[in-house]
């Protein structure tokens, strides 16, 4: 995936790239929209949660900065590699799975959580699936703001821990104890 701030005059789309977003907008939204996917970018960890994407780039003009993720499924290692921090170009981390787990009314009251999941008609007359919290009682208190159709919908998830075991850069390496939990659905 590429993402790319410049006018249409600049355009750089290639027709290689699975995907690359252009945005067109007034200098100040520019502006914040820039700040807001640098600050996004200098840390790499965010392709942890893009579980079918290997690379993405900023393009801002000359500037192109690149993040690559390298998995290696027989080894249970996640490599994040990018071009723009010399001090810390490589981060590994491994993987842990939990096997299938249930997503379903019954899971969650065993795991204590007080929510539901219950199913509407949109506007389009297409069933989607929502959550709705519970109170002490079991009682309906409101929808759970924010999740979609499509993980509301699932019925089975696997939980991936991904503990951060090195981090390389050209001036110096060393150890740290961060951990990214990623939940999967059925696909």
């Amino acid at each position: 995936m590429t993402l790319c701030a410049f006018s249409p005059a600049d355009s750089i789309f290639n027709q290689d790239e699975n995907v690359s977003i252009a945005l067109k907008m007034d200098k100040e939204t520019l502006s914040e929209y820039s700040e807001a996917i640098l600050e996004v970018f200098s840390e790499p960890r965010f392709m942890l949660f893009l579980r079918n994407t290997t690379r993405v780039q900023l393009i801002e003009r000359d500037n192109c900065r690149t993040i690559k993720k390298n998995i290696d499924k027989r080894a249970q290692t996640v490599s994040l590699v990018n071009s723009f921090n010399e001090d810390h170009q490589s981060e590994d981390f491994s993987i842990h799975s939990s096997g299938i787990l249930a997503v379903n009314d019954e899971a969650f009251s065993r795991a204590g959580v007080q929510i539901k999941r219950k199913e509407k008609t949109n506007n389009r007359g297409e069933h989607e699936n929502y959550f709705v919290k519970l109170d002490q009682d079991g009682n309906e208190l409101t929808e759970v703001a924010g999740i979609p159709d499509r993980i509301a919908s699932a019925t089975q998830t696997k939980h991936r821990i991904r503990c951060q075991t090195r981090r390389r850069g050209t001036r110096h390496s060393h150890r740290r104890g961060i951990v990214t939990v990623c939940l999967s659905s059925d696909e």
